[in-house]
């Protein structure tokens, strides 16, 4: 019986897949260690491991991956994979790329890591506190090591850097100079970048990075691993992005009263927004909170600047219109004399036949729709009276106060608010606001506010029957 070489999976030897059995470092960390081993003692069938279950010699490398090794007839050979859970997480995720995204301005930091299933989720927001490189600038000279052969000369680098603790590295010495240096822990906690040093020669100059604090946590995304490390290790994306974000602008254009308003939007944290509306001199700045679906923590801050036209408020109105229209005081004068019978005698109505009308605009900017009376207060007649004399009614007149004798007895009248006398020296003649209307602009949160101006004429004086 031959073996079936149209089988890929069956022809292909394990060394094929994997690589040659044995120990590798996938970093330049030695902490980061992969154990490939091919079990072909074992006289029973294959028989599978746990997932996590520690190698028996090495017990920080947790098995990841196995399989059966198909080759040489037999299926009794097993292929096992071990690999410790990453101690240093930033050089991995140096080596294997996909480290960052950068905007000069506002740097986006994507960093992939291999993390064991059932890692703790990492703090949303929070920047990332580690040493992310060992940079050399200068060797120095007079590091001495132990074994000066190249590869092994190594000595330790202790890491000084703002607020945090664990980063260890060391140093590649050659004649006593340094000449590489590999960062073997990233630490936790560190705010600002420092540096790191080595003991027994001088000079040498060592700058321990740190990702930027403005850059924070927005997302965490779990994806398979690769093979070989998909049994026991998940491969997770973390998105830093610098908070607050870019500043987006635009300018729209309000052709009605012929304004450019600015509207800014920029991603912040939740708790840095303050909506509100603030006037500064003649300039309107509106601040809202566009939220993100299903986002807690963070949303959009939009400003609208809006600054004020020429015609933001009634001193400064701009004519829209004028026209001579109709006008008639609304009332009537005030029965001038009553008989002693309680019969009419006289009586008359004060009204022009046309009159000048002129409309006036300008703008608010406002949250809020703007109530007309806060800008015109037209002296219109008020708390007309509405008396009865006798039965006959004497309704929304205007009338000077009087004496009338009924029969033998005389009853004084009040006079109206505004009396005759009130109503053509303060209004005839003169220009006077009447209110009109408030409607939105052509641009969100503008209001138009008109208001009506008429000029009364001389009226048609009181005539007597």
């Amino acid at each position: 019986m031959s073996n079936d070489y149209r089988n890929e999976s069956r022809r292909r030897p394990p060394a094929e897949r994997w690589g040659t059995p044995g120990t590798s470092y996938p970093t330049a960390n030695p902490y980061d260690l992969v154990i490939t081993e091919e079990v072909d003692v074992r006289t029973q069938a294959f028989d599978p491991l746990l997932y996590g279950t520690p190698h028996p010699v090495v017990t920080t490398a947790l098995l990841c991956h196995q399989s059966q090794s198909r080759g040489n007839n037999t299926d009794k050979s097993p292929i096992r994979v071990y690999a410790n859970p990453r101690l240093a997480q930033e050089p991995y995720n140096l080596v294997h790329g996909d480290n960052e995204e950068n905007n000069p301005s506002y740097p986006v930091f994507v960093r992939s890591y291999l993390l064991p299933r059932g890692y703790a989720p990492a703090t949303r927001l929070a920047p990332l506190g580690a040493i992310i490189g060992l940079v050399l600038t200068a060797g120095g000279t007079g590091y001495a090591v132990s074994n000066p052969t190249p590869g092994f000369g190594r000595i330790s680098l202790s890491v000084s850097a703002t607020g945090g603790t664990g980063a260890a590295g060391y140093a590649e010495v050659v004649a006593g100079v340094i000449v590489a240096v590999v960062l073997t822990n990233s630490g936790s906690g560190y705010t600002a970048s420092g540096t790191a040093s080595a003991t027994g020669g001088s000079g040498a100059s060592i700058t321990a990075l740190v990702q930027l604090q403005t850059a924070l946590l927005t997302d965490e995304v779990e994806e398979p691993a690769e093979e070989p490390y998909g049994g026991y290790f998940v491969r997770v994306r973390r998105t830093y992005e610098t908070i607050p974000g870019p500043l987006s602008s635009e300018t729209l254009y309000d052709k009605e009263s012929d304004t450019n308003i600015t509207k800014t939007r920029q991603l912040k944290k939740r708790s840095d927004i303050t909506p509100g509306a603030t006037a500064s001199g003649t300039t309107f700045i509106l601040t809202e909170m566009d939220a993100i679906e299903g986002d807690d923590a963070l949303a959009y801050e939009v400003i609208t600047t809006i600054p004020q036209a020429t015609a933001h408020d009634l001193a400064s109105a701009i004519t829209i219109g004028e026209e001579s229209l109709p006008y008639q005081f609304p009332g009537t004068l005030n029965i001038v004399k009553w008989a002693a019978t309680n019969g009419l005698v006289g009586y008359t109505k004060p009204f022009v036949r046309r009159v000048p009308h002129l409309t006036k605009a300008f703008w608010v900017a406002s949250a809020t729709k703007p109530v007309l009376s806060s800008y015109v207060t037209p002296p219109v007649p008020g708390s007309l009276f509405n008396n009865f004399l006798n039965g006959d009614p004497i309704g929304e007149v205007i009338y000077d106060a009087q004496d009338i004798v009924v029969g033998a007895v005389t009853v004084h009248y009040p006079g109206s608010t505004p009396n005759l006398t009130t109503y053509q020296s303060s209004w005839v003649g003169v220009s006077k606001p009447v209110l009109d209307s408030v409607r939105e602009a052509s641009t969100r949160f503008r209001w138009r506010v008109e208001v009506i101006f008429i000029t009364i004429l001389v009226p048609e004086l009181p005539t007597y029957s």
